[in-house]
């Protein structure tokens, strides 16, 4: 009785120690470390882990011994995946991602994390998760394609066109109207925040045509799909007679200084934005003015200096 409870301790052991090492093995076998085999232009070749890479300048590779080497760019000819079995021809309809890398082979899986033009993480169907660097991969075939930027660069050209209304008053009693625009801009845009441009447009009052040229200074108050936006325009408006009148001449129509500043919101959308504005609107005008009583005979001549004040609306887009 007593050889036979101790051959059953045993077994129990060498179980025990069974399972311990097949978990251990499978953990090891699951989170182990992919090597890779970097071909260098020399004909040489080195094995080992990758773990950093600059894309276009270097990679930095931990050798068995454990040292590690910087290998830059034009030394490398290419650099293939150890221990990854992957086929030539994968097409798969589940959801998730097929990798093709430079070595000719692909592997499908879903990608959990991706820095562009750096690396990406797929997990594939085993669960295990591997690492691969911009340098190893030819293309990605997304199932789901990611969600491309909103809208434009952080940096590079801008354009914007807007068309609104203006409703006001001004020093003139009876010139209380509201009437139509159109505007647009031109510039360079430095951060989301700050850009700038040259702006000009044209500005339907009740007897006036206004055209503005003027200094824009705006920006994105946020990265985010729907964003506050803030404008401050600055310039000088030239102006001409329009819809004369028979009992009204106008002479000597002179601009002057142009502000027109306010705030919104911009929608970004896959390659264009749109926005809408409202803001305050200052244009000077001074002329002269030649009324005519109703029977034509008695004139006379009055010198008006308007300061046209409007709140705008606008829509527009831009890019």
């Amino acid at each position: 009785m007593n050889n036979l409870a101790k051959n059953i301790l045993k077994y129990l052991f060498l179980l025990i120690l069974m399972a311990i090492y097949g978990s251990g093995n499978l953990y090891a076998q699951k989170s182990r470390e992919v090597t890779r085999s970097v071909f260098l232009k020399d004909g040489s070749r080195l094995k080992g882990k990758i773990v950093k890479t600059v894309p276009g300048e270097y990679v930095s590779i931990l050798l068995n011994g454990g040292q590690i080497l910087k290998i830059y760019q034009q030394d490398i000819k290419k650099i293939k995946l150890n221990g990854i079995k992957h086929s030539k021809n994968i097409y798969s309809k589940e959801r998730g991602e097929i990798v093709f890398l430079k070595d000719g082979g692909n592997l499908y899986g879903k990608i959990i994390d991706e820095v562009p033009d750096d690396y990406i993480i797929l997990k594939l169907k085993n669960n295990e998760e591997v690492t691969f660097f911009a340098e190893e991969i030819a293309q990605i075939k997304y199932n789901k394609k990611p969600r491309r930027d909103f809208h434009h660069k952080e940096s590079g050209y801008f354009h914007e066109t807007d068309l609104g209304i203006m409703a006001g008053s001004e020093n003139v009693l009876w010139a209380n109207t509201t009437n139509f625009s159109v505007h647009t801009i031109n510039g360079y845009r430095f951060k989301p925040w700050l850009q700038t441009g040259l702006g000009f447009g044209l500005d339907f009052h009740r007897n006036l045509h206004v055209v503005p040229f003027y200094l824009n200074v705006g920006g994105d108050i946020g990265t985010s799909k729907v964003v506050p936006i803030y404008f401050v325009n600055l310039g000088y408006s030239y102006a001409e007679e329009r819809n004369p009148s028979d009992f009204e001449v106008i002479n000597n129509v002179h601009g002057g200084k142009y502000v027109h500043l306010g705030g919104g919101v911009k929608v970004k959308l896959s390659g264009m934005a749109i926005s809408m504005k409202m803001g305050y609107k200052l244009s000077d005008v001074a002329m002269d003015n030649t009324f005519v009583d109703w029977l034509g005979r008695d004139s006379w001549t009055t010198v008006l200096d308007r300061e046209i004040r409007r709140f705008t609306v606008t829509v527009g887009f831009g890019f």
